[in-house]
């Protein structure tokens, strides 16, 4: 498994991904916008604070045998300074539970740690349990906050970021 920023070329495939996720409109109550990967190669999915600076962020695709599998974005520098926070996590479905993501995630840490960050974000679907299933079992067990909808109603939305806080990780 190999991983390597994102260009326009990979617009086309990374949207095949996109639609493979079903369960998006059933956690987050809408697709991915037609624009969104492209968007995100030009302009950054940025965090919504004031002085976001694009050089601090990549959306990286996820490859196996050339092929791309899956993408994933980071941002340095966001809730706080000594965190990398990750917006976005998506395996094609055909490739799920084959532990690539589980593989790419405990690079990604490792990495982190290495360049001196002292933890990674993320926000998960509360609807999303295979989601919060996946990053609990890697390390994502601090709960920053519930957000969102405050009734589960139909059409409700909420999200729980989650930590991991990355003092135990070996260089």
């Amino acid at each position: 498994v190999l991983v390597r920023r994102a260009n326009l070329s990979d617009v086309d495939v990374l949207n095949s991904i996109c639609k493979s996720w079903e369960d998006k409109i059933i956690s987050e109550g809408e697709p991915f916008p037609e624009s969104y990967i492209k968007n995100c190669i030009l302009y950054g999915d940025l965090p919504p604070v004031k002085e976001t600076d694009l050089s601090k962020y990549a959306l990286m695709v996820i490859t196996e045998s050339e092929q791309a599998i899956g993408f994933f974005d980071l941002y340095h520098g966001y809730p706080q300074q000594h965190c990398v926070w990750i917006s976005i996590f998506v395996i094609a479905k055909k490739y799920r539970q084959k532990h690539y993501g589980q593989k790419v995630i405990s690079s990604i840490i490792r990495q982190i740690a290495e360049n001196g960050f002292k933890c990674s974000g993320i926000s998960v679907s509360l609807k999303n349990w295979r989601a919060l299933r996946f990053w609990s079992k890697n390390g994502f067990s601090r709960i920053g906050g519930i957000y969102g909808d405050k009734d589960n109603l139909p059409g409700a939305c909420a999200f729980v970021r989650l930590y991991n806080d990355l003092d135990n990780i070996k260089n």
